[in-house]
């Protein structure tokens, strides 16, 4: 940080004083790039398709909650980016996908397996049940896969095996959760230094 950020959350705020900072993740990497694009580097960006990168599997479409504005008839239906033809990110093949962002289908470790407007669970109005259930399973499998490189560092040590016996939304957890809500999650079972070594081992998998 050299001091080029002003804290709150009106116009004045944020990165460089130039609202780029109106919600609590701006003051991060949400607000960051789009600061340092538009005012630092302007005219060297490339805009990405967002049903592949940073993926959220939302509803892209002024249709419903969030910041929905009845009145506005002549967007309804429309894409939020005011664009013609986006494509529906609920639908998009996650094998499609590059990165996630967990947050309409609820981060993984929240155990999430219900469709409601109630608090923690997937909101239809803004996300499809099934397509999150889908993106969440990916974060499970490299949990799984991690799980499977422990028990090759320890010899094949079945004490991590202890977070995988929960037995709710198996298919998708993948007995990482007994039950539905973050209370449910079973986190990995592995010493720090367990986990230092295998750390050490896919960074050197990554350096060859």
């Amino acid at each position: 940080r050299e001091g080029n950020y002003v804290g709150g959350f009106s116009r004045e705020n944020g990165w460089g004083g130039k609202g780029y900072g109106g919600v609590v993740g701006s003051m991060a990497m949400q607000g960051l790039p789009a600061y340092y694009y538009d005012e630092i580097r302007p005219n060297t960006t490339v805009e990405l398709n967002g049903c592949r990168y940073n993926h959220m599997g939302a509803n892209i479409f002024y249709q419903d909650v969030p910041n929905f504005i009845r009145k506005y008839k002549d967007l309804h239906g429309k894409c939020r980016r005011n664009v013609e033809g986006c494509e529906d990110c609920r639908k998009t093949d996650v094998e499609l996908v590059k990165n996630m962002h967990f947050t309409n289908c609820r981060k993984p470790w929240n155990c999430a397996g219900k469709s409601s407007t109630a608090k923690g669970n997937i909101d239809p109005r803004t996300a499809n049940y099934d397509h999150c259930m889908r993106v969440v399973r990916k974060w499970h499998e490299a949990r799984s896969d991690l799980e499977e490189k422990i028990m090759n560092v320890t010899g094949g040590d079945e004490k991590v095996l202890e977070g995988r016996s929960g037995g709710y939304n198996k298919d998708v957890f993948m007995g990482h959760c007994t039950e539905d809500g973050q209370d449910g999650y079973l986190p990995i079972v592995a010493s720090k230094e367990v986990m230092a070594k295998v750390a050490r081992e896919i960074w050197d998998a990554w350096g060859n």
